[in-house]
């Protein structure tokens, strides 16, 4: 699903902006960490309409004892299921010519279910995030149901040094791309993820290519903005404590890639590092805590200033089939 090419902007706004220096269009938004979005004179008298994109951050994996943001190459047996709380600190900010700032998306809140089930070299999971809060300096503060999605991932190798996995993965609209916590249409991601490490050192590498709806910047937005698919990257390292509980520490870097007609483009291309822990408190068999705090690091569409996630899990063994053996 396509949406039509942007109109040209007006000669006079056209003009305003070549006038901007790149320092000038780029300083800002760096040292905020917060995404461009140039606007005209005029934008002042008229309301800020974000383009219909999901700048709520990555969907968080179903499964995996190590991070929490990059895909795990190795598979958990039997069901496991997430709830995950996040709060997220402006994803979503224009920066006028003149200094102006307006705030489109200020804070971000809500939480994030998932359900995975693995059976044998396959594990298929549901996914659905609820937002509580979208508030912004255009808008009350209100809530919206995210995308539904279905991920799925196929074992390629599991070694005692490294594992791969293929990852597939889609949403379906459902109705939260006004809000900007949503995307317009359907959306699949294809890729690839590999860990390596056999000791309580490790380390996770997650490539992807992510379609997406083809949306054009609004009348507001910068005039030649077009988002478009992506490419992902996601790197990780992680430490893995010994006894049950099996405390873990993972540093992650969370990036995406903004393609177009021209190619990669970085304007419009989030990246952030996330900073997460987990612990089992009662062992394998209860549940683990998991919590993560991150910020932005590029000016790119959803890179927050900050971003800060408590969740809990649990794993139960998939149910034997047939009669119990004597």
């Amino acid at each position: 699903m396509s949406a039509p090419d942007p109109a040209p902007a007006p000669a006079s706004r056209r003009r305003a902006l070549r006038r901007l220096p790149p320092v000038g269009r780029r300083s800002a938004p760096v040292i905020a960490l917060l995404t461009v979005g140039l606007v005209g004179p005029q934008a002042a008298a008229v309301p800020i309409v974000p383009p219909r994109i999901d700048v709520s951050g990555p969907r968080l994996p179903a499964d995996g004892a190590r991070g929490l943001g990059v895909e795990s190459a190795r598979l958990q047996p039997g069901f496991e299921g997430r709830l995950t709380a996040f709060a997220v600190g402006q994803p979503l900010v224009w920066i006028g010519e003149d200094g102006e700032r307006v705030e489109a998306l200020s804070t971000v809140a809500g939480a994030s279910g998932s359900m995975a089930a693995t059976l044998g070299p396959v594990r298929a999971a549901l996914s659905l995030p609820v937002f509580s809060a979208l508030a912004g300096d255009d808008r009350p503060v209100g809530g919206a149901v995210g995308d539904p999605g279905l991920d799925l991932k196929a074992r390629l190798l599991d070694r005692e040094a490294l594992a791969l996995a293929a990852i597939g993965r889609g949403t379906v609209p459902a109705g939260a791309a006004a809000q900007a916590v949503g995307s317009d249409g359907p959306t699949g991601e294809l890729g690839l993820a590999a860990a390596v490490g056999a000791g309580p050192w490790g380390g996770a590498a997650q490539l992807g290519y992510r379609l997406l709806p083809r949306v054009a910047g609004g009348e507001d937005d910068l005039h030649d903005d077009v988002y478009d698919d992506r490419l992902r990257l996601n790197l990780g390292l992680s430490w893995v404590g010994a006894g049950e509980a099996a405390p873990a520490l993972s540093l992650e870097l969370l990036s995406e890639r903004q393609l177009n007609e021209l190619g990669v483009a970085w304007r419009g291309s989030p990246a952030e590092l996330l900073l997460g822990g987990q612990w089992s408190p009662r062992g394998p068999k209860g549940p683990r805590l998991r919590g993560g705090l991150g910020a932005g690091l590029s000016p790119g569409v959803g890179a927050p200033v900050w971003r800060l996630m408590l969740g809990v899990g649990a794993q139960a063994p998939l149910p034997t089939l047939g009669p119990p053996s004597p």
